[in-house]
């Protein structure tokens, strides 16, 4: 996506229809990957291509797999297909029973086992024995004991991809709307005055709406305090992280943002697209960097402190976290060359 206008949008003739797609740049990805989301391509894109560029290659890739695409418009679109049913149950843990949900997939050879919202949330290989998969979660808690003994004695939040249902409340730019369930409805996600309005509970559906709403949002500020503040970014990514909610790198003028933005209030995605734009002009948090900061957004560096006590409601993972062997940085580290919000 670039700084001042939306990742390109357009669309392709396939069978006889005009097909609709939309692409989502990467710094690190090396060739084009495409995907079909609710009738819609989702085309994956190294960041430098240029539109033109995407458009032809993607005609290409689409008239070399034309089976499959042909294959993937005719079958309803459901997110995880992949993912199958598997047990779930109690475990005694550290003195007490603890509740624990079980998802196979295809491609995972080990169990991995996060926490949420003081239940286990254990992801294992499609072909594990249930026996198999239960050992491996008793094993896995006893080796990492103090690990789960803190994750599991933290306060419980409302989990946003819990809200995913039918009389849910789902956040939205700071407020909590409504979810209803309608499988008549024109499109998968619909938001209005009387709140969400949702063909499928498929979480990553409604997350993939949402990443959409967050570069729309980024982008209209981004354009808007780039011309008052006078720095402009060479691009501008929304990205999947858990690490920061902003980052820029002084060095190539690139920010990235954090789609889970979409979630907070409006004048917090304004507080982080200005901190990001004004670390193209000044690297550190000195004074001097603060002080333009709020120049923009008076008050900025409080609300930044007191976000901290709802910005974990706002990382929601719609297929869970399992545990990490590489810690992510905390919000707000830096990188020699990258400054973070």
């Amino acid at each position: 996506m670039a700084a001042t206008s939306p990742a390109p949008k357009g669309e392709i003739a396939f069978d006889g229809a005009q097909i609709p797609y939309t692409v989502r740049r990467h710094s690190r990805r090396k060739r084009l990957e495409v995907s079909v989301v609710e009738g819609e391509l989702l085309v994956k894109s190294p960041q430098r291509l240029p539109d033109a560029q995407i458009h032809k290659q993607l005609v290409k890739l689409i008239g070399e797999n034309k089976d499959w695409l042909r294959a993937q418009l005719r079958k309803p679109q459901e997110h995880n297909a992949e993912w199958t049913p598997a047990p779930s149950g109690e475990i005694e843990f550290d003195g007490a029973t603890i509740e624990y949900f079980t998802r196979r997939h295809p491609r995972r050879k080990r169990t991995a086992v996060g926490v949420q919202n003081g239940s286990l949330q254990v992801k294992a290989a499609a072909r594990a024995p249930d026996a198999a998969i239960r050992r491996d979660l008793a094993a896995i808690l006893r080796e990492r004991a103090d690990w789960f003994r803190e994750r599991l004695s933290r306060p419980p939040i409302r989990p946003l991809w819990f809200e995913v249902r039918d009389g849910g409340n789902l956040l939205y730019l700071g407020v909590r709307r409504p979810v209803r369930q309608d499988p008549k409805a024109p499109q998968a996600v619909t938001l209005d005055e009387r709140g969400f309005r949702l063909r499928s509970t498929d979480p990553v559906v409604v997350r993939n709406w949402l990443w959409r709403r967050a570069e729309e949002e980024i982008e209209q500020r981004i354009a808007r305090w780039s011309r008052k503040i006078g720095e402009r970014p060479s691009s501008v990514q929304v990205v999947d992280v858990q690490s920061y909610w902003g980052q820029a790198n002084v060095e190539t003028r690139e920010i990235n943002f954090n789609w889970r933005l979409i979630f907070g209030p409006e004048q917090q995605l304004d507080d982080v697209v200005v901190h990001e734009l004004c670390h193209l002009r000044i690297a550190g948090h000195q004074r001097d960097f603060w002080a333009m900061v709020e120049q923009f957004t008076p008050g900025a560096r409080k609300r930044r402190a007191q976000f901290k006590q709802i910005a974990a409601e706002m990382f929601w993972d719609p297929m869970e976290s399992p545990i990490r062997r590489r810690a992510s940085r905390p919000p707000g580290s830096d990188d020699l060359d990258s400054h973070d919000w």
